[in-house]
């Protein structure tokens, strides 16, 4: 686990700002996409494109990216991005994802969990 990059990863997502400056749209329903408010993305899209990912296009690149420049597993990538347990992608709010990768950095466990 990269903990300096899920550090900067939590910071985006709570500052709903990139370090470039693009404005960060939070929605865990959609992978990337630029919008008229600025980016919207999902976890594995905002770490994917922290990670300076230029083409989504391709089916499973933006994950593949987000897991790498994380360094985390396939389990654990599946379980961040994915798997978002007994919430529906709907329900997770920038504040539970904030919270979820917070608990897994500190912890090494995947638990999501409503706010």
């Amino acid at each position: 686990m990269n903990v300096d990059n899920i550090n900067l990863l939590i910071a985006t997502l709570e500052a709903e700002v990139f370090p470039d400056g693009r404005v960060l749209c939070f929605n865990m329903g959609t992978w990337i996409e630029i919008e008229s408010c600025g980016t919207v993305a999902c976890m594995a899209g905002t770490a994917a494109l922290l990670a300076g990912m230029k083409n989504w296009s391709v089916p499973g690149s933006v994950k593949r990216a987000a897991r790498r420049w994380l360094d985390i597993s396939d389990t654990e990538a599946y379980q961040l991005f994915l798997d978002t347990g007994k919430l529906l992608f709907s329900e997770v709010t920038r504040d539970v994802a904030v919270a979820c990768l917070k608990r897994f950095r500190d912890t090494g466990t995947v638990v999501w969990l409503r706010k």
